[in-house]
């Protein structure tokens, strides 16, 4: 299982020139700045997983002109 900071660098990696990522509220929230293809959602996905993270929210975040995708520990 992944730390948090381990999901934040693996994730960093696969979406390098496209946006960001950051910690936000005990999880993660990734910034995509142009477009994603399946097999790099795919890996960020499973990643996160790893991390004991669940995918939350995938919206259009204006102030960042970005496409935000959030992940956060499953509620008990």
């Amino acid at each position: 299982m992944y730390s948090i900071r381990d999901v934040q660098d693996i994730i960093t990696h696969i979406v390098s020139t496209k946006g960001h990522v950051g910690v936000r509220d005990g999880g993660i929230e990734i910034h995509i700045h142009g477009g994603l293809s399946g097999q790099e959602f795919r890996e960020i996905e499973n990643t996160a997983w790893k991390g004991g993270l669940v995918l939350d929210r995938i919206y259009y975040h204006r102030n960042s002109d970005s496409l935000a995708i959030r992940f956060r520990k499953p509620r008990e």
